[in-house]
């Protein structure tokens, strides 16, 4: 999988290309237990899934794990 990180204004995006269902409630699982409830979010357009950091710390640390 191709990660692909993008700032825009004061957050961070990263583009996860296509995922499946079930990949993405994994991840998102993930970033809650290492941030809680402020870890971010995540978004969909066109067929991309697209997590959405407020902190370079957490986005950097999501594609170490995931890259």
């Amino acid at each position: 999988m191709k990660l692909i990180l993008e700032r825009k204004n004061d957050k961070w995006y990263i583009d996860c290309g296509r995922c499946t269902r079930e990949w993405t409630i994994e991840v998102q699982r993930w970033c809650y237990e290492s941030w809680g409830e402020g870890w971010g979010d995540i978004d969909h357009r066109l067929d991309h899934t697209i997590f959405i950091f407020p902190q370079l710390m957490q986005a950097n640390w999501f594609m170490l794990k995931y890259a």
